[in-house]
Parts: structure tokens; sequence; C-alpha cells
């Protein structure tokens, strides 16, 4: 879910916003997998108001498919 709302989220900011956001959740992260709680409430929250529509959740799942079978 984390990956998904990541390839979806327009980014409007700059590379450092993403960087500080996944450094933010490698840290917090206490599994060997990066789950969308790991990122800061700020962060998420600005997600959710970004890509709460299905449309956009819809194009990410099929980003994700396409992004794993790409491998």
């Amino acid at each position: 879910e984390a990956l998904e709302r990541l390839l979806c989220y327009p980014w409007p900011g700059n590379v450092r916003e993403l960087r500080n956001a996944v450094r933010h959740a490698a840290l917090l992260a206490d599994e060997p997998i990066i789950r969308l709680h790991h990122f800061p409430a700020e962060f998420r929250a600005r997600l959710e108001r970004e890509l709460g529509n299905s449309a956009f959740r819809e194009s990410g799942s099929s980003a994700v498919r396409q992004l794993g079978n790409s491998g």
C-alpha cells in the first residue's frame, strides 16, 4: 500500500521531500517492509488528500503491477 501511494502521488515538491519521507519511514520501520504508518503523519494526511479517490488508487495498483512484472 505504501509503494502504491508513493507511485501515485504527484510529488509537487522536490526529490528532497521524497527522500526525507522515505528516510523517516525507514528509521521507524520495525520490520523489513516499510508500511504507510511508518511515514510522518503530516505526509500521510497529504497523501490521503491527494489520493483519496478510487481513480488514483486504481491507477496506482496498475503501476505497482507493471513495476512488479518488469523485474
